[in-house]
């Protein structure tokens, strides 16, 4: 018998000492990991950015390495301009997980708002290696090349999305542009009249066009 209550003891204690290591990995402040992350979607979707960026922290101080707890955290920064914070956390978020689409897409437009072209096509070019056929990706490179001046590239980029989705609007006037930059107008007023026949009221896409005619007819 006091065998068995030695026993029973020593199992109470491994599990004590078990819960006592590992529970703080499943919980803090009386929520999980993943409550934390939920409470903070729903501020981020209601635009109350600094507060979910609090749930976040709260997710990450449970778990260091949740890459949903990092990317959410660098997506709430992004939309308050920190840009540079985001940049952090969306690197954090890769070095957990190195084939997480979204960090790597949207670490491409923090430094493509932070003006760093060349790095955001690099992010843009993991990204597509991820994801081919996400046509948003090859628009936001084919932008950043244009800031580049690099127009050819710009167009090879708006290219593969007309390819993929002809009817993308933005694809034809983006190509549009950078043939324009080239003084190929004929070519952009091409593409805007492609644009305006899937958005035909669209003001930009006309203004873009009316450039074009009078850079043509000079």
């Amino acid at each position: 018998m006091k065998g068995e209550k030695s026993s029973k003891l020593i199992i109470q204690k491994i599990i004590f000492v078990i819960l006592f290591l590992f529970l703080p990995l499943f919980s803090l402040y009386g929520q999980t990991l993943q409550e934390w992350i939920i409470e903070g979607n729903k501020l981020f979707a209601e635009g109350k950015y600094e507060k979910a960026i609090g749930c976040y922290d709260k997710a990450i101080e449970i778990d260091s390495s949740s890459a949903d707890a990092w990317r959410y955290k660098g997506d709430s920064l992004y939309f308050q301009r920190k840009y540079k914070e985001a940049v952090i956390c969306y690197d954090k978020t890769i070095e957990i997980d190195d084939k997480y689409f979204f960090a790597c897409l949207n670490k491409g437009l923090s430094l493509y708002y932070l003006t760093e072209y060349k790095e955001a096509v690099k992010c843009y070019d993991m990204a597509i290696e991820l994801n081919p056929a996400y046509t948003k990706t090859w628009i936001n490179k084919g932008i950043a090349f244009a800031h580049m001046k690099k127009y050819d590239d710009a167009i090879y980029c708006y290219n593969r999305v007309i390819e993929m989705d002809s009817s993308c609007k933005d694809a034809w006037n983006y190509k549009g542009l950078a043939l324009f930059k080239q003084k190929k107008y004929e070519e952009a007023i091409l593409c805007y009249d492609e644009a305006l026949k899937i958005d035909p009221k669209n003001k930009e896409l006309q203004y873009n066009k009316e450039k074009a005619l009078k850079a043509l007819t000079k």
